[in-house]
């Protein structure tokens, strides 16, 4: 299954785009196969990517959640401010 993927702040500047297509053999794909397809294709996100969450349809998604043909997908990475 492909599909597409946003990144945000250093999730982006590690990968360099905005938006990735991602294809995942496993059908249907998981969260947590997304984060080991996106380890594969991106290593250096080693550090960042397991402190980062994933959301599925603007909703936070655990590792265990199926994703499905048409699901808005992104990666989040931990936020710090004041």
């Amino acid at each position: 299954m492909k599909m597409t993927v946003k990144l945000f702040a250093m999730v982006r500047e590690i990968v360099g785009f905005d938006e990735i297509t991602i294809s995942i053999s496993r059908h249907p794909p998981t969260v947590a196969d997304l984060r080991e397809k996106l380890l594969e294709q991106y290593p250096g996100l080693e550090s960042l990517l397991p402190f980062s969450q994933v959301a599925v349809n603007h909703e936070v998604a655990v590792d265990s959640q199926q994703i499905t043909v048409g699901d808005e997908v992104a990666i989040l990475p931990p936020f710090s401010g004041g």
